[in-house]
Protein backbone atom coordinates (compact mmCIF):
# COMPACT_ATOMS: atom_id res chain seq x y z
CA UNK A 1 0.00 0.00 0.00
CA UNK A 2 2.83 2.48 0.75
CA UNK A 3 4.31 1.93 -2.71
CA UNK A 4 0.88 2.39 -4.24
CA UNK A 5 0.41 5.82 -2.67
CA UNK A 6 3.91 6.88 -3.76
CA UNK A 7 3.19 5.79 -7.33
CA UNK A 8 -0.13 7.66 -7.33
CA UNK A 9 1.54 10.76 -5.87
CA UNK A 10 4.23 10.63 -8.55
CA UNK A 11 1.55 10.30 -11.23
CA UNK A 12 -0.40 13.33 -9.97
CA UNK A 13 2.82 15.35 -9.68
CA UNK A 14 3.70 14.37 -13.26
CA UNK A 15 0.31 15.64 -14.42
CA UNK A 16 1.03 18.91 -12.61
CA UNK A 17 4.40 19.25 -14.36
CA UNK A 18 2.89 18.61 -17.79
CA UNK A 19 -0.02 20.95 -17.10
CA UNK A 20 2.36 23.64 -15.87
CA UNK A 21 4.48 23.37 -19.01
CA UNK A 22 1.39 23.51 -21.22
CA UNK A 23 0.14 26.58 -19.33
CA UNK A 24 3.40 28.39 -20.15
CA UNK A 25 2.42 28.16 -23.83
CA UNK A 26 -1.27 28.94 -23.16
CA UNK A 27 -2.19 25.28 -23.52
CA UNK A 28 -3.90 22.87 -21.17
CA UNK A 29 -4.51 19.19 -20.62
CA UNK A 30 -7.79 18.33 -22.30
CA UNK A 31 -7.88 14.60 -21.55
CA UNK A 32 -11.06 14.15 -19.49
CA UNK A 33 -9.88 10.78 -18.12
CA UNK A 34 -6.72 12.38 -16.70
CA UNK A 35 -8.75 15.21 -15.17
CA UNK A 36 -11.23 12.76 -13.64
CA UNK A 37 -8.40 10.70 -12.16
CA UNK A 38 -6.92 13.80 -10.48
CA UNK A 39 -10.38 14.72 -9.16
CA UNK A 40 -10.65 11.20 -7.77
CA UNK A 41 -7.24 11.54 -6.10
CA UNK A 42 -8.50 14.74 -4.45
CA UNK A 43 -10.98 12.55 -2.56
CA UNK A 44 -8.27 10.21 -1.22
CA UNK A 45 -8.07 9.57 2.52
CA UNK A 46 -4.35 10.44 2.49
CA UNK A 47 -3.95 14.20 3.17
CA UNK A 48 -0.72 14.44 1.15
CA UNK A 49 -2.54 13.05 -1.89
CA UNK A 50 -5.31 15.65 -1.45
CA UNK A 51 -2.72 18.43 -1.11
CA UNK A 52 -0.96 17.46 -4.34
CA UNK A 53 -4.27 16.89 -6.13
CA UNK A 54 -5.53 20.35 -5.12
CA UNK A 55 -2.39 21.96 -6.51
CA UNK A 56 -2.68 19.94 -9.72
CA UNK A 57 -6.38 20.68 -10.15
CA UNK A 58 -5.48 24.36 -10.17
CA UNK A 59 -3.59 23.73 -13.40
CA UNK A 60 -6.41 21.84 -15.13
CA UNK A 61 -9.42 23.24 -17.00
CA UNK A 62 -13.08 22.56 -16.47
CA UNK A 63 -16.21 23.27 -14.50
CA UNK A 64 -15.87 19.92 -12.69
CA UNK A 65 -12.43 21.04 -11.51
CA UNK A 66 -13.82 24.39 -10.32
CA UNK A 67 -16.56 22.65 -8.37
CA UNK A 68 -14.14 20.20 -6.76
CA UNK A 69 -11.78 22.99 -5.72
CA UNK A 70 -14.69 24.85 -4.12
CA UNK A 71 -15.49 21.73 -2.09
CA UNK A 72 -11.83 21.28 -1.14
CA UNK A 73 -11.58 24.68 0.57
CA UNK A 74 -13.42 22.91 3.40
CA UNK A 75 -11.04 19.92 3.49
CA UNK A 76 -10.01 18.62 6.90
CA UNK A 77 -6.34 19.11 5.98
CA UNK A 78 -4.98 22.67 6.24
CA UNK A 79 -2.57 22.27 3.32
CA UNK A 80 -5.25 20.81 1.04
CA UNK A 81 -7.52 23.77 1.91
CA UNK A 82 -4.71 26.23 1.28
CA UNK A 83 -3.71 24.68 -2.06
CA UNK A 84 -7.37 24.74 -3.10
CA UNK A 85 -7.70 28.42 -2.17
CA UNK A 86 -4.55 29.28 -4.15
CA UNK A 87 -5.80 27.26 -7.13
CA UNK A 88 -9.11 29.12 -7.08
CA UNK A 89 -7.28 32.45 -6.81
CA UNK A 90 -5.15 31.59 -9.87
CA UNK A 91 -8.45 31.03 -11.68
CA UNK A 92 -9.68 34.45 -10.58
CA UNK A 93 -12.20 33.08 -8.05
CA UNK A 94 -12.58 34.53 -4.55
CA UNK A 95 -14.18 31.44 -2.99
CA UNK A 96 -11.02 30.65 -1.02
CA UNK A 97 -10.48 34.11 0.49
CA UNK A 98 -11.55 33.03 3.99
CA UNK A 99 -8.91 30.27 3.87
CA UNK A 100 -6.30 32.82 2.81
CA UNK A 101 -7.31 35.14 5.67
CA UNK A 102 -6.74 32.22 8.05
CA UNK A 103 -3.30 31.70 6.47
CA UNK A 104 -2.42 35.33 7.21
CA UNK A 105 -3.45 34.78 10.83
CA UNK A 106 -1.66 31.48 11.40
CA UNK A 107 1.30 31.08 9.03
CA UNK A 108 2.89 34.19 10.48
CA UNK A 109 3.09 32.68 13.97
CA UNK A 110 6.45 31.55 15.28
CA UNK A 111 6.77 27.78 15.07
CA UNK A 112 6.90 26.09 18.48
CA UNK A 113 10.02 23.92 18.57
CA UNK A 114 8.57 21.67 21.28
CA UNK A 115 5.62 20.77 19.03
CA UNK A 116 7.83 19.52 16.20
CA UNK A 117 8.38 15.82 15.54
CA UNK A 118 11.78 14.39 16.25
CA UNK A 119 13.62 12.30 18.80
CA UNK A 120 16.04 15.03 19.89
CA UNK A 121 16.11 18.76 20.50
CA UNK A 122 18.39 19.46 17.49
CA UNK A 123 16.06 17.47 15.22
CA UNK A 124 13.04 19.37 16.56
CA UNK A 125 14.83 22.69 15.94
CA UNK A 126 15.65 21.57 12.40
CA UNK A 127 12.01 20.66 11.78
CA UNK A 128 10.92 24.03 13.18
CA UNK A 129 13.24 25.88 10.80
CA UNK A 130 11.88 23.89 7.85
CA UNK A 131 8.29 24.58 8.91
CA UNK A 132 9.04 28.31 9.30
CA UNK A 133 10.43 28.35 5.74
CA UNK A 134 7.30 26.61 4.43
CA UNK A 135 5.11 29.08 6.32
CA UNK A 136 7.02 31.95 4.70
CA UNK A 137 6.42 30.56 1.22
CA UNK A 138 2.75 30.08 2.00
CA UNK A 139 2.51 33.68 3.17
CA UNK A 140 4.18 34.97 0.00
CA UNK A 141 1.73 32.96 -2.12
CA UNK A 142 -1.11 34.40 -0.05
CA UNK A 143 0.09 37.97 -0.53
CA UNK A 144 0.41 37.39 -4.28
CA UNK A 145 -3.06 35.85 -4.46
CA UNK A 146 -4.60 38.86 -2.70
CA UNK A 147 -2.81 41.25 -5.06
CA UNK A 148 -4.04 39.29 -8.07
CA UNK A 149 -7.62 39.19 -6.75
CA UNK A 150 -7.77 42.81 -5.58
CA UNK A 151 -10.28 43.90 -8.24
CA UNK A 152 -12.60 41.00 -7.39
CA UNK A 153 -12.61 41.22 -3.60
CA UNK A 154 -15.73 42.34 -1.81
CA UNK A 155 -15.34 45.32 0.52
CA UNK A 156 -15.50 42.95 3.51
CA UNK A 157 -12.86 40.60 2.04
CA UNK A 158 -10.61 43.55 1.23
CA UNK A 159 -10.99 44.94 4.76
CA UNK A 160 -10.19 41.58 6.39
CA UNK A 161 -7.11 41.17 4.19
CA UNK A 162 -5.99 44.73 4.94
CA UNK A 163 -6.27 44.24 8.71
CA UNK A 164 -4.08 41.13 8.62
CA UNK A 165 -1.59 42.48 6.08
CA UNK A 166 -1.20 45.75 8.00
CA UNK A 167 -0.55 43.75 11.17
CA UNK A 168 2.12 41.70 9.42
CA UNK A 169 3.68 44.78 7.77
CA UNK A 170 4.04 46.31 11.22
CA UNK A 171 4.72 43.37 13.54
CA UNK A 172 6.40 40.50 11.67
CA UNK A 173 9.89 39.74 12.90
CA UNK A 174 10.89 38.87 9.31
CA UNK A 175 11.82 41.77 7.03
CA UNK A 176 10.73 39.99 3.86
CA UNK A 177 7.26 39.36 5.30
CA UNK A 178 6.96 42.98 6.43
CA UNK A 179 7.93 44.18 2.95
CA UNK A 180 5.59 41.83 1.08
CA UNK A 181 2.74 42.58 3.47
CA UNK A 182 3.33 46.31 3.00
CA UNK A 183 3.29 45.93 -0.78
CA UNK A 184 0.02 44.01 -0.52
CA UNK A 185 -1.49 46.73 1.69
CA UNK A 186 -0.54 49.38 -0.87
CA UNK A 187 -2.04 47.43 -3.73
CA UNK A 188 -5.23 46.56 -1.86
CA UNK A 189 -5.73 50.22 -0.96
CA UNK A 190 -5.27 51.28 -4.59
CA UNK A 191 -8.19 49.09 -5.72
Amino acid sequence: PKNEILIRLDAVEAVAKVAGRKAQTNGSIADKDVIEQVIECSRDENPLMRQVAAFTLGLLPGDDVDQRLKVMISDADTNARTNSAFALARRGATDGVSVMIDVLKTASLKVDVASMPGPSEPEKRNQAVKQQEINGKVLFNTFRAFRELKAKLSDDQRQQALVECERLAKDSEFLRIRMDAGLTVSELKSK
